[in-house]
């Protein structure tokens, strides 16, 4: 598991609008595998006996409709790659439905957003009510994957790192959606639209439609103005205004969010810090009595409001040298060159962050 940048994390499509700092090498997330999910169970009848596994399998955490930008919406319709066919079909046929239809982008119709709210705590990863418009069965599940938004791109259920982990990403996100709103902001007005925001988020009121339809689509023309009837083409336009915003644009974007960008900076030199001492902390591991300790992780997931545990083995004998007593750089050395066993940086992150090894005060000259 080899550090790797954060704009490896976040979809290509945006690699010409993020500043240096998303360069900045980071852990991986090994314990989030959109691929091979640890956080699913074997069947629906067995999600309550694995409290480490709460989704469903045949949702997986796909039970969140994403809010696609009217940018990334023209960059899938425009998209000929055979890969993106359903992906261009699904966002086609909601334009022509006219579900979640805006100036922003397409978004979750009304009444999937109160269902979200009633049910998201409760039933996030199980209920195929919530499952998202854009998934589809197989292995890749993702239909839009390749245009997915920051939620979508950078929402990890367990971090390496804990608690300074979640925080981190949060922060990236808190970047990603500046960037969004941004990018959505200026495709709008360039094509002189005002953008709304159907449910308040992104500074903005909420937008209501009116239950009378005569007054509905009088609030659509106007919401819409020449471009009614041509929201496809619309989107287009905006993925090509974006895709062909000048680097001195893109550069004043960058210096409105540098306080993101600096916090997100701020937390990522943090959270690869280890200290030069650490001692196994023995509260947290049991002792299996066959060479190995049982250690537990916990994880705060916040769209479930609860923590998930789950439990692996180490060694007993490797975990047993960190007694405090030398610096870490030396016990990973004895390890290497008496048992041929590399203990990567990341691994010592999340077994310090996680409290598994931890720092005890020692007097050290």
């Amino acid at each position: 598991m080899a550090f790797r940048k954060i704009i490896d994390s976040v979809p290509a499509f945006y690699e010409p609008f993020l500043p240096q700092v998303f360069q900045t090498m980071i852990p991986p997330e090994p314990f989030s595998d959109c691929l091979n999910c640890p956080m699913i169970s074997a069947s629906r009848s067995e999600m309550n006996d694995n409290l480490s596994k709460p989704f469903a399998p045949d949702t997986k955490c796909c039970t969140f409709n994403p809010r696609i930008p009217n940018y990334m919406a023209g960059a899938i319709l425009s998209d000929t790659d055979p890969a993106m066919e359903e992906g261009r079909r699904r966002i086609a046929a909601r334009i022509e439905a006219g579900e979640g239809i805006f100036p922003n982008g397409v978004y979750p119709t009304p009444r999937y957003h109160q269902l979200y709210l009633e049910k998201s705590r409760e039933e996030f990863g199980k209920s195929r009510e919530l499952l998202c418009p854009f998934f589809q069965e197989g292995r890749y599940n993702c239909t839009v994957w390749k245009y997915r938004e920051a939620i979508c791109a950078i929402w990890f259920c367990k971090h390496l790192a804990g608690t300074g982990g979640r925080e981190f990403w949060n922060a990236v996100t808190d970047y990603m959606k500046f960037m969004q709103e941004s990018l959505i902001n200026v495709s709008a007005y360039m094509c002189g639209l005002e953008p709304v925001d159907p449910y308040g988020e992104g500074g903005r009121p909420a937008y209501s439609e009116p239950a009378d339809p005569d007054e509905a689509a009088a609030k659509y023309l106007e919401l819409w103005k020449d471009w009614a009837g041509h929201e496809t083409e619309y989107y287009i336009k905006c993925h090509e205004i974006v895709t062909g915003l000048e680097d001195e644009y893109i550069m004043r974007i960058q210096e409105k969010g540098a306080p993101l960008a600096h916090k997100i900076e701020s937390i990522a030199n943090e959270i690869i810090k280890v200290p030069d001492y650490l001692m196994l902390n023995k509260k947290l591991v049991d002792d299996g009595g066959d060479g190995y300790y049982r250690v537990e992780i916990r994880n705060y997931i916040e769209v479930l409001q609860k923590w998930i545990i789950w439990s692996f083995r180490l060694p007993r004998d490797i975990l047993d040298l960190f007694d405090g007593t030398r610096k870490t750089s030396l016990v990973v050395q004895q390890i290497l060159e008496s048992q041929r066993i590399r203990i990567e940086p990341e691994i010592l992150i999340a077994l310090y962050r996680h409290g598994v090894l931890t720092v005890e005060k020692l007097d050290i000259e």
